[in-house]
């Protein structure tokens, strides 16, 4: 299968990135060479110039890459899904280590050991192994975008969408606890899962069963994040600029295509909604909190899990992103003019 990428570039010909598996922020070297002569303290815009400007946005707009995987749910539950993927099979891997050695691909392994291939044989650890790898992979890729979520359905191994959510919450919460919260005193045990999900496998229900058909969104996280990112270096540019620069200049700038609108594009499309004429409009603020809830499910973690047939919807971020628009158009409108300074209470 393609995994889902793990790298989130800036706009302006990607003079910085964010690597959600290696959890750093990086600048090119120009960009920090202009940041680094940049005036320290309180600076006026004539003080610090369009090109220092610009170069501060990347650095604002990977620092808000930054806080999507540091500080919202999904991103902590992506963000640990690499590290509790080694974890989930540091046992299986030793013993299969023990028996044949290091030989790879395991993928391979799983298929030309030696039957028979249950729980407790070498070609069972192997399938083990495989499934649980590819469970955490089938997880981030169904929710990074489309793409890469095709490519997760086509793959033989994958099982169904509610089963991939499981594995990867249920590990991931396994970790966390082992680490803050051993007694299981405020986090949620995963086992309390199984029965449920095991119900809703057995009674078919969509999603939670293999063969279930899989409902694809028009975007996923990589689109939500990457817009959000943007519009909040868009903002700062145009503040800076006092207004003077606008939707035009940034297309110009080559910073407002592709994957950078995309979100955007959609959330006016759903809500029905016109293009705004300026950057501070109460549309673009209502288009990223709502890039903020998406990225911010609750079920499972940080809250016990109660509605288990809802669970993808619940914390799939573009299912989310979808639903909150189709929201605004259908059940609260007059949530449409209600950002206007940007506060702390309109957002509230």
């Amino acid at each position: 299968m393609t995994a889902a990428p793990s790298v989130f570039n800036a706009t302006l010909n990607a003079h910085g990135l964010y690597n959600a598996f290696q959890f750093v922020l990086r600048l090119s070297p120009a960009v920090h060479r202009k940041i680094a002569e940049l005036p320290t303290g309180i600076a006026s815009s004539r003080d610090i110039g369009f090109d220092g400007a610009q170069a501060f946005s990347t650095y604002l707009h990977e620092t808000i890459h930054w806080w999507q995987h540091a500080g919202s749910t999904y991103g902590l539950m992506l963000s640990l899904s690499y590290p509790t993927q080694v974890h989930g099979n540091y046992k299986h891997l030793r013993e299969l280590i023990a028996t044949v050695g290091f030989k790879k691909p395991i993928r391979t392994l799983a298929r030309v050991l030696p039957a028979p291939g249950g729980m407790g044989t070498l070609r069972g650890v192997a399938n083990t192994i495989v499934n649980n790898h590819f469970d955490f992979e089938a997880f981030r890729g169904l929710t990074y975008n489309c793409a890469v979520a095709k490519s997760v359905v086509a793959d033989p191994f994958f099982e169904c969408v509610g089963h991939a959510h499981e594995i990867t919450y249920g590990n991931n919460i396994l970790v966390l606890a082992a680490t803050v919260d051993p007694d299981f005193g405020i986090l949620q045990h995963p086992k309390e899962w199984e029965e449920p999900f095991d119900a809703l496998q057995q009674s078919r229900e969509e999603g939670f069963h293999p063969g279930s058909r899989v409902k694809l969104w028009p975007i996923g996280a990589h689109e939500i994040m990457e817009g959000q990112a943007c519009f909040g270096q868009l903002q700062y540019l145009a503040f800076f600029s006092g207004g003077r620069l606008g939707w035009d200049n940034f297309r110009t700038l080559g910073m407002l295509h592709g994957v950078y609108a995309k979100a955007f594009e959609t959330f006016l499309a759903i809500t029905e909604l016109e293009w705004p004429p300026a950057l501070d409009h109460p549309t673009v603020g209502l288009f990223l909190l709502i890039c903020d809830m998406a990225i911010n499910p609750g079920a499972g973690f940080p809250f016990p899990l109660v509605h288990f047939s809802s669970f993808i919807t619940d914390t799939d971020p573009g299912t989310r992103f979808a639903m909150l628009c189709s929201l605004v158009r259908l059940k609260c409108p007059d949530v449409i003019t209600a950002i206007r300074d940007y506060s702390r209470t309109e957002y509230e």
